[in-house]
C-alpha cells in the first residue's frame, strides 16, 4: 500500500458561467384577467465572476415559463402579446432584461425558456425583477391599442461559495480497518469515497515504489461519508467493480453546495491485501 501520485485539473482564470438558482416562487402573468404565462420565477440565484479577478459575472439567468394564451394570439404578429422581464437594481440600474414576444413565443410547444444577461457591474445584490405583460388588441399598421399589466418581485444575485479544497492524504489502520484523511478548510457538506481497479497487465509496483492514476480504470463513486473517517468492506467494492484486476485505488474528494473539490491524495491496495484484510 502506497500513496498515488496524482494531478489535478485546476479551473481556467476565464471560466464564464450561467447563474445556478438557488430558490424561486410560484407566477403567474395576466393583463386584465386575460390569463397568459405560469411558472416559477427565480428569487435567489448564484453566479461566479467571469474571471479571476473580476468584480462581475458574465453569463445568463435561464428559467422556463408555461405559456397559457393560446398559440394563436401569442403568435399573431399583428396583435400578439409581449411579456418583458426586467431586472432593476435599487441605483437605478437595468442589470438585466429579456422579451417575448409574437417572433420569440415557442410554436411547438408551452414550454418557453427565458434569459437574462447577467453582465452588469451592479449584478450582485438584491434587486427588483419587474414583468411587464403586455396584449395587443387592435392596430392599424401604424398605431396599435394594447393593454398592459406589471408585477414585480425581489431577486437577489450572489457569488457562489468556493469549492472545497483537496482533503489531506489517505490513512488506512491495518488493525482497526479504518481510513482516515484531514478535511479541507473551509465550506464542506460532506466527501465522496472513489474506487477504481488498476488497468489490465498492470502490477503492483516492487515495496516502496508509487503509482499514478493513468494506470487504473476511471474513477467510480462508492459512497458518500459525513466526516473524515470511514470504513470499506468487499461487499462494497465488489458492488461497484465485479471483477478486480491487480490493485484497487481508493481515494476521497470534499463536497459542499456549489459542487465537489479536487481529489484527494489517495492509496492503493493488492487484490490480495484487499481479500485478506478488509472486512466483508
Amino acid at each position: 500500500m502506497v500513496c498515488v501520485i496524482f494531478t489535478n485539473l485546476t479551473n481556467p482564470a476565464f471560466a464564464s458561467q450561467d447563474a445556478k438558482i438557488l430558490q424561486s416562487q410560484e407566477m403567474s402573468g395576466s393583463v386584465q384577467g386575460y390569463p397568459i404565462w405560469r411558472g416559477s420565477v427565480p428569487t435567489e440565484v448564484s453566479i461566479p465572476v467571469s474571471y479571476a479577478g473580476s468584480t462581475k459575472p458574465c453569463g445568463n439567468l435561464i428559467f422556463n415559463i408555461e405559456a397559457v394564451a393560446p398559440s394563436s394570439e401569442l403568435l399573431n404578429r399583428a396583435t400578439g402579446i409581449d411579456v418583458d422581464f426586467e431586472i432593476w437594481s435599487n441605483s437605478g440600474a437595468k442589470i438585466g432584461s429579456a422579451w417575448l414576444y409574437s417572433g420569440s413565443w415557442n410554436p411547438v410547444s408551452t414550454t418557453n425558456q427565458v434569459k437574462i444577461s447577467l453582465c452588469d457591474d451592479n449584478s450582485y445584490g438584491t434587486h427588483t425583477l419587474l414583468i411587464k405583460n403586455k396584449r395587443t388588441i387592435s392596430t392599424t399598421g401604424l398605431l396599435s391599442r394594447y393593454l398592459e399589466d406589471k408585477m414585480t418581485s425581489q431577486i437577489t444575485i450572489t457569488k457562489p461559495a468556493p469549492l472545497p479544497k483537496a482533503p489531506g492524504k489517505l490513512n488506512y489502520s491495518w488493525s482497526t480497518g479504518k481510513f482516515t484523511f484531514k478535511a479541507p478548510t473551509g465550506s464542506v457538506t460532506g466527501y465522496e469515497v472513489l474506487l477504481a481497479t488498476s488497468l489490465a497487465g498492470v502490477n503492483p509496483p516492487k515495496k516502496n515504489g508509487t503509482v499514478t492514476n493513468n494506470q487504473f480504470e476511471e474513477m467510480q463513486v462508492v459512497k458518500q461519508i459525513p466526516s473524515s473517517i470511514f470504513t470499506l468492506s468487499k461487499s462494497e467494492i465488489s458492488e461497484f467493480i465485479p471483477e478486480l484486476n491487480s490493485m484497487v485505488l481508493i481515494q476521497v474528494r470534499a463536497l459542499n453546495n456549489e459542487g465537489n473539490g479536487p481529489i484527494g491524495m489517495g492509496l492503493y491496495f493488492s487484490v490480495k491485501d484487499v481479500q485478506k484484510s478488509f472486512k466483508k
